[in-house]
Order: C-alpha cells, then structure tokens, then sequence
C-alpha cells in the first residue's frame, strides 16, 4: 500500500484528482473511494480499504493543499517556473554587483554617493528606485477587536466599498522619488507639463478608473525614469 502511489498506474488512477482537476472532487472521501479498488487489484483479489488519514497523505504526495476556496480568477503561483528562475538569478546576480561597489547614503551634500566599478576610472553615481503598489478600500477595518460581556458591537458594512490603488517609487536618498519645487520649476521651463512625482492614485473597479494593468504599469515607470533623468543625471 504505501508503494501504491510510487507505481504508474497508482498515478494514472489518481489523475481525475491532481490539482488540474476539478477541486471539487478532490476528498479524502473521494480518494478513498479510488484507492481501495487500486488496492485490491494490486495486492489481493478482495478489496482493501484505507482510512481517510492515509488518504489525506496521498493527498499531499499528490500536491494538495487544503484552503479557502475564493470567488473570481483563481492564479497559478508561477515563482519557481524555469523562466522566472533564470530572471531571478540574472537580476540577483547585477543586485549583488551593484551593492559591492555602492556606498549607501549617510552623508553627503548633493544627495549622491559615487562608487567605481572594476577597472573603470569613470565615476558612475548609482541611486537605487524601487517600485511598490499598495490597496486600500474604504470599509477597512481590524478583522479582530476587543468586546465587552455587554454584546456591544459595531455594525461594519458587509462590502468592502470602494477600492483605492497607489502606485509609487520610492528611493534611498530621498524617500518617494519626486522633485523638489525647485526642481520642478526648472523641469516646467522646458516642459510646463512635466510631473513632479511619479504616484498614481487609482479608484479601481466597474464605473471608476477601470482596472490597473501593465500598460498603466509601464506608463507610471516612463513617468519615474523621467523624473529620475531630470533628478540625477543633470
């Protein structure tokens, strides 16, 4: 029995509950039910039942989770694709460059630190930008709370209302990448339309902004880059 799942046909028997399946069927009951005839043409002309705890392992074996199953798309983590691994390694590797030879920004008058790279006589300035999103919605509140003996309680509104996106890029220098007010006058000398700062406020959903994607996405980092040109590299 604990071989079972080991053995080819073991595995084409339990193809109806592997993940890419219906989520629906896949039980312990259910597994159960498709072990036991397994089991008998296997290792004796009777059938052998399991009990559902061994169930349950062949269920982990098989790469079952149990969680909470939600509404709308359902996504496929995809961090350990052979794709996104050989981009991981690519970026780690030029981070970890890049930090060997950047001094962090403790103290210095215009707000960059230099570092030299190999060989090179040229001083390179390097600042590092990150980018984050983050998502609020108006009914947000402490899922827990302390209650009196009383049974007093607030009432919460049973939506989570509407939804609220900021898209932002924050820097080491100076916090969230922006521009002075000086620096924004002299940017709007030559374009009156240059932005100040690279954050996008998005009312999300239905009737609204609509849905954040990565054309948005990318429209916000040509915003950043071009603020970050106009901020470092003059």
């Amino acid at each position: 029995m604990n071989n079972l799942l080991q053995q080819r046909t073991a595995s084409q028997r339990a193809q109806p509950l592997t993940p890419q399946a219906t989520t629906s069927r896949a039980t312990p009951q259910a597994t159960t039910s498709q072990a036991t005839p397994l089991a008998a043409s296997q290792t004796a002309p009777q059938p052998q039942s399991i009990t559902e705890r061994t169930a349950l392992r062949y269920m982990e074996q098989l790469g079952f989770q149990f969680k909470t199953f939600r509404q709308g798309i359902q996504y496929t983590d995809g961090h350990e694709r052979e794709d996104v691994v050989k981009y991981r390694k690519t970026y780690l590797n030029k981070m970890k460059f890049l930090e060997s030879t950047h001094k962090p920004p403790p103290t210095c008058d215009d707000g960059i630190l230099s570092w030299h790279s190999g060989k090179e006589t040229a001083t390179r300035n390097v600042v590092f930008i990150y980018h984050d999103e983050t998502i609020f919605f108006a009914n947000d509140a402490p899922s827990q709370g302390w209650h009196d003996d009383m049974g007093s309680r607030q009432l919460r509104p049973k939506g989570r209302g509407k939804g609220l996106m900021i898209s932002d890029f924050v820097e080491e220098y100076n916090g969230f990448l922006s521009l002075t007010d000086e620096e924004l006058q002299r940017a709007q000398q030559c374009d009156p339309a240059f932005p100040q700062s690279a954050r996008e406020i998005f009312i999300f959903g239905k009737g609204y902004d609509g849905y954040w994607n990565n054309e948005l996405l990318m429209e916000n980092l040509k915003k950043a880059v071009k603020i970050a040109e106009f901020k470092y590299t003059r």
